[in-house]
């Protein structure tokens, strides 16, 4: 393909920024550039070069800022006389870059050779020692020593006072008192020309590091002490890496984002989506300062390091903000490596964390919006935000919220709590256990529920304890108090089926089955059997009908009492008077003590019924009662009480 020529015509130029005698603003200084011809320069390039040149005028001088082509030929630079070399190609065509002496004028900062086998050689401008800070050039050459490019911001050769009026220490005092309440410790100085709004200034560059700032830097006017600039070091609008301790007292390496501040913000992830303060495809975290009026939000602000260092170490409170941070970007991992998804709604949404809800709070929850840890009370839980179990387990839930959405009560929402306890139990997979790391953190070796044995070493419906059969179902009625029919305890039947699949099979192929089923086929009001069955479909979409982890899904949901219809599903009753209870007063005679309630549904059969009897019982007498069941026009079949 024939090379475009680019040729522009204008008027070359070269600036002088301050050349009269008199009327010089003070502290500026008198600097003269050489005065080349580019244009003869670039025709005696065109014309040695033979070949098509592209080039890209500098804005303010006539000099390029941007040269390609085959600027020599084969065999120009030899790596062993690099430097010789460039320097004999820019005074060959002095009059095209403007520099005179480049052996005295360029030096070298840095050299490295690509994969393709360019070398790029990159060079700082200088004249009479002192560097002009922003004039740098990079030479490209190939592998068979043919320069192809040449590139930078630099000045033509520039003529200038170089004697300071201020000595170096002067210019160490202004520095620090423009600071105020700095050291003079490790101070370093240089003498710089700068060129800033097109003016010339020849400063000292006054290095005062501290622990807050170990790049900042003074720029101290040479001629009259006037404070040019300040810069802090402190690279906004952009990632680094830092470093935190964890709740296990791990120094930890972590990605910050810096906005003034060094941020807990993730933006390394496939999901970010620039610029940052979009906050979109981000991970981060807030403290709620353990506030608890309104709803524990109130307080609740962006975590940052308060002292610039970069290090998470100034106290107690940063260190659950570190494990959150780090688990939640490794739960992020697990779904996109394991399932391809991105963040919990596959479209990148922004990962957002709250630690220190509330006080002594032994919950963590997910919002819809973010995922909440409390404290614990260091009784009955540690920190939540230690565990990356559970933080799988609560982002599982804003998985399923965007998937299945799974109603939270009664057998969906057990089903809500199971998937997030077999997404967790495949991503820690170093036991069966459930919260283990932060369930009593005086009792070693227990946890908050067991997989594969749900009875988890506990009396019948107390705590810890969950059924692992159909027929330990335990019925609840649909109430905050009761659990919304008791979602976390029945969870333990499905949670038991996915550990027996995942024993047989492996976990990363149950997860596998689990997450197809949870995306494709189940729905928001998806019972037991619908579950049994969906993973079943899974399994066979994924492996093939009548495969091996087929039968093994099947055979685990039959284990477990779970088979493809008539499983219990609770449902409320209405009661024909409005009331589920009915108050009973007798000191001396027999009454019978009804409650009367209708099917909702003809197709309902009343397989179990459970009556409380509560209150205070009278010494003395023999009373008694019996239990009657009214039903009129019931279809339903009444097999125990």
């Amino acid at each position: 393909m024939k090379k475009t020529i680019y040729t522009f015509f204008f008027c070359l130029y070269s600036l002088t920024l301050i050349v009269a005698s008199n009327g010089i603003k003070e502290g500026i200084i008198k600097v003269i550039p050489f005065k080349n011809n580019s244009q003869i320069g670039f025709e005696n390039l065109q014309l040695n070069a033979k070949s098509n040149i592209e080039i890209v005028w500098n804005d303010n001088y006539a000099i390029p800022s941007f040269l390609t082509g085959n600027l020599t030929s084969p065999g120009f630079v030899h790596e062993q006389t690099m430097q010789r070399d460039i320097f004999s190609y820019l005074s060959a065509n002095k009059e095209l870059f403007g520099i005179v002496n480049p052996d005295k004028e360029l030096e070298l900062l840095s050299s490295y050779k690509d994969e393709l086998g360019q070398t790029h050689a990159k060079f700082q401008q200088k004249i009479n020692n002192v560097k002009i800070f922003k004039g740098q050039l990079i030479v490209h050459f190939q592998e068979d020593g043919k320069i192809i490019g040449v590139n930078g911001k630099y000045y033509p050769t520039l003529k200038f006072n170089d004697i300071p009026n201020i000595t170096e220490n002067e210019a160490m005092n202004l520095a620090k008192n423009f600071l105020q309440n700095y050291s003079l410790s490790n101070v370093q100085t240089e003498l710089l020309l700068i060129e800033r709004n097109l003016s010339f200034y020849l400063c000292y560059a006054v290095k005062v590091p501290s622990k807050f700032y170990p790049n900042m830097k003074v720029y101290v006017n040479a001629e009259n002490g006037e404070i040019i600039y300040k810069d802090d070091g402190i690279r906004f609008d952009g990632p680094i890496t830092g470093s935190g301790i964890d709740l296990k007292g791990q120094m930890r390496a972590v990605p910050l984002y810096i906005l003034g501040h060094a941020y807990l913000i993730n933006t390394t992830l496939p999901m970010y989506i620039p610029p940052v303060d979009s906050l979109k495809g981000i991970i981060t975290v807030y403290d709620a300062k353990n506030d608890t009026s309104g709803n524990g939000y109130q307080s609740a602000e962006l975590i940052y390091d308060p002292n610039g260092d970069g290090i998470f170490n100034d106290n107690e409170n940063q260190k659950a903000a570190i494990s959150a941070y780090l688990f939640v970007q490794d739960a992020y991992n697990f779904f996109k490596t394991n399932f391809n998804r991105n963040s919990y709604d596959d479209a990148g949404h922004s990962m957002i964390n709250v630690v220190h809800y509330k006080q002594s709070y032994n919950n963590a929850f997910w919002n819809g919006a973010s995922m909440t840890y409390g404290d614990g009370d260091n009784e009955q839980f540690s920190n939540l935000a230690g565990a990356y179990d559970v933080i799988v387990h609560e982002l599982t839930h804003a998985v399923t919220e965007r998937t299945a959405n799974l109603i939270y009560e009664n057998q969906p929402g057990a089903l809500n709590e199971s998937m997030s306890d077999c997404f967790a139990s495949v991503a820690d997979s170093s036991s069966w256990l459930i919260g283990e790391e932060v369930y009593t953190p005086s009792i070693a070796n227990d946890a908050l529920r067991n997989m594969l044995n749900p009875h988890n070493n506990a009396a019948s419906q107390t705590t810890g304890w969950q059924p692992e059969h159909m027929n330990e179902f335990v019925m609840l009625q649909n109430t905050e108090e009761e659990d919304h029919g008791g979602v976390h305890v029945n969870s333990g039947i499905p949670n038991r089926a996915f550990a027996l699949t995942a024993e047989s099979l492996s976990r990363k192929k149950a997860g596998k089955i689990w997450y197809r089923a949870l995306t494709t086929y189940l729905t928001n009001n998806s019972s037991f059997s619908d579950a049994r069955n969906a993973c079943i479909n899974s399994a066979k979409d994924l492996y093939g009908d009548n495969s091996n982890e087929m039968n093994v899904v099947k055979n685990a949901f039959e284990t477990v009492g779970i088979t493809g219809t008539g499983n219990i599903q609770t449902i409320d009753l209405v009661y024909d008077d409005g009331n589920p209870t009915t108050y009973v007063y007798e000191e001396s005679g027999n009454y019978e003590l009804a409650v009367k309630f209708s099917i909702p549904s003809p197709n309902v059969t009343l397989t179990k019924c459970q009556i409380y009897i509560s209150g205070e019982v009278k010494q003395g007498g023999n009373g008694g009662f019996s239990l009657v069941l009214i039903a009129q026009e019931m279809t339903g079949i009444l097999t125990n009480i």
